[in-house]
């Protein structure tokens, strides 16, 4: 299952979902903006951290972001037991900015965070697979696939 990843423009106390995740940097005395909202919020909802108070650019905080969720909720299940199956059971995450000018570099740094995302777990698939599995022929036809969805060379 891959996590679905939504853009939202609104306010994050104004959300209604299962969890809201936010942040408070070293040196903030008093919560502020999203993250003084946390206790109104109800949904698998957050913000770009790291963007406005932290300092980091808005494109690259939505990459880190967008990466590190998508990597982080991974779970090669293919051989278990759905009893025995892990990685999150994560099926969607909105992501709230509040301000209409951000949401062009969230959805830029969005995008890329889930193409490196994506392309990690792929790895991580491939390399999970038993070699009686893939084997270096499959492993061959599969990158020359990807490629080829992709637009990309194959060199040999």
């Amino acid at each position: 299952m891959t996590l679905k990843l939504e853009i939202m423009r609104g306010d994050i106390a104004r959300i209604a979902s299962d969890a809201a995740i936010v942040n408070l940097f070293d040196g903030v005395k008093t919560p502020e903006g999203a993250t003084g909202a946390v206790d109104i919020a109800a949904s698998t909802t957050t913000i770009v951290h790291g963007a406005g108070i932290g300092g980091i650019e808005t494109s690259d905080a939505a990459q880190a972001l967008a990466e590190g969720s998508i990597v982080g909720t991974y779970g090669f299940n293919k051989y278990k037991k759905s009893s025995n199956n892990r990685g999150s059971r994560l099926e969607t995450l909105n992501i709230v900015e509040f301000d209409d000018s951000k949401i062009p570099d969230v959805r830029s740094g969005m995008g890329s965070g889930v193409t490196a995302g994506e392309a990690q777990n792929f790895a991580r698939d491939l390399v999970n697979e038993p070699a009686n599995v893939l084997s270096p022929e499959l492993m061959k036809k599969e990158a020359g696939r990807i490629s080829e969805d992709h637009g990309l060379g194959v060199y040999r």
